[in-house]
């Protein structure tokens, strides 16, 4: 019974040793050569603590620690991350390329900048980079219908958990100028999220290629 009860005393001792995470060490994750999409939330959690951490790994020599940092940042609220992800768009490392030309359509809404589209991109951001800059992070997000079941009414779309999609959001569907129905995400993932279409929404039934966005409401 005394074994017992020294050992039950021994680790809450030990468990009320543990502590939380610093932000930094939070931060510092994304360097790990196993760090995933699950290590951001915590950090987005951290909120503006997590700015100062973030901005020094803009200077990493690894090009998807740089994407990850920008990415973040602007969902922190930095809007001048989008310099640092337009600059990764002629980054070596391929997947830090498709980081940065996803969140760059994404947050604001122009062409998405990888490969063959990078002349594309250049244009647009020429005309549009000081708009964008001065506009608050996070008004909208911006992506694309990429299937959907008929049978469930659902739609997949490319809006990510990881450029700030949730569920609960209402998404404008549009066919060019043409409204085509609104959508309810009801789950989104790293990739993209599924939606729902709301009921008696629709003008014409969506279909893949359709453009889709959000818009932060007044007040929230």
């Amino acid at each position: 019974m005394r074994s017992f009860a020294l050992v039950a005393i021994l680790a809450s001792v030990a468990v009320a040793g543990q502590s939380e995470p610093s932000v930094a060490d939070l931060v510092a994750r994304l360097r790990a050569l196993d760090a995933s999409y699950d290590d951001w939330p915590p950090i987005v959690e951290a909120g503006k603590a997590a700015v100062p951490e973030l901005k020094k790994l803009l200077a990493d020599r690894n090009e998807e620690v740089r994407a990850a940092a920008a990415v973040l940042l602007y969902r922190l609220g930095e809007a001048s991350a989008l310099d640092a992800l337009d600059a990764l768009l002629q980054a070596k490392d391929p997947a830090a390329r498709k980081e940065g030309a996803e969140a760059l359509a994404a947050f604001t809404g122009g062409p998405a900048g990888g490969g063959e589209a990078l002349a594309a991109w250049r244009a647009w951001w020429k005309t549009n980079r000081a708009k964008a800059l001065a506009t608050a992070p996070l008004g909208s997000l911006c992506g694309n219908v990429t299937g959907l079941d008929d049978s469930a009414s659902l739609v997949a779309t490319s809006l990510s958990a990881r450029h700030g999609a949730r569920r609960g959001m209402r998404l404008n569907v549009r066919r060019g100028s043409e409204f085509v129905c609104l959508l309810d995400i009801v789950f989104a993932s790293a990739t993209g999220s599924v939606a729902r279409m709301v009921a008696l929404s629709e003008r014409t039934a969506p279909k893949a290629g359709d453009a889709c966005f959000w818009t932060r409401p007044k007040g929230e």
